[in-house]
This record gives C-alpha cells, structure tokens and sequence, in this order.
C-alpha cells in the first residue's frame, strides 16, 4: 500500500472524494503556495455541481449553488482542509510527486 492509499484508508474517502482531494492537493502546491493564498481561501477545484456538489470536502467559493451544468471554483471545507492538511503532513510536495501520483495511483 503506498502514501496516497494509506492516506485515503486512514480518511475513510470514497474515490469521488480521494480524487477532488488530490487534485486539490496539486493545484494547492502548484498555485496557491506561489500566489500566497492560505488553504482556507485558496480556490482548489473547477467543476460542476455534479462533481462537486455532494462531497462533504467542498463548498462553492461564494458560497451560492451553481446551475447544474456550469463550471465554478470551489474551495475547502473545514473537514477538506483537516483531510488535505494530513495528506500535506505525510507527502511533502516535491516536484516529482505530481507525475507519480497522477501515474501511478490508482484514483
């Protein structure tokens, strides 16, 4: 089992869920670390309500429901960050990381 699966275990995400994270998790590290936006505020997902809308992990970043078919930005929710937080804790990004989870993992 490797870092990504023990993390998902440990978290008890279903593979909807594991997937936004990681996402989440790289465009954290590749973005929103090199412009200063704490995780909170950070924007971390692009996607529809349908994508997104039924996680526990994600709120739209004003707040308000998008039409069904409409991309938005949404952002962590206090239980996201806690989850994102602990995959930051035992997978420190290094530059690597982001072609071996995106091709090896098993999302």
């Amino acid at each position: 089992m490797n870092i990504i699966d023990t993390w998902a275990k440990r978290n008890k995400l279903k593979a909807r869920d594991r997937h936004l994270l990681i996402e989440a998790y790289r465009r954290y590290n590749k973005f929103a670390v090199r412009n200063d936006r704490g995780i909170t505020e950070a924007w971390l997902g692009l996607g529809t309500q349908a994508q997104y809308g039924k996680s526990p992990y994600f709120r739209t970043h004003n707040g308000k429901g998008l039409r069904s078919r409409c991309d938005g930005w949404w952002v962590l929710t206090e239980a996201g960050v806690n989850v994102l937080v602990d995959l930051i804790r035992v997978m420190p990004w290094k530059e690597e990381h982001s072609l071996k989870i995106f091709t090896t993992s098993s999302i």
